[in-house]
């Protein structure tokens, strides 16, 4: 998801807007469907995320992970 831009997002077959991209590590296209609050942080940020590093990405999954009680590394 780091390397996520506009040119990702597509319409379906269902005509909602879906991020379509593939997996670097398997090679496989993975379809992720845009949520409103998803739209609203990438709008917030003129369509371009900020890059972060992979050590704080990992961070960030420990953190979510906690929040919902998921032990699993």
């Amino acid at each position: 998801m780091s390397s996520l831009t506009t040119k990702n997002i597509e319409i379906g077959f269902d005509g909602n807007e879906w991020i379509q991209m593939i997996r670097k590590k398997t090679n496989r296209k993975i379809a992720v469907p845009v949520l409103p609050k998803s739209k609203e942080i990438f709008e917030k940020y003129n369509n371009e995320l900020p890059r972060i590093s992979n050590q704080k990405f990992n961070s960030y999954l420990k953190e979510i992970s906690a929040l919902l009680s998921i032990d699993k590394k």
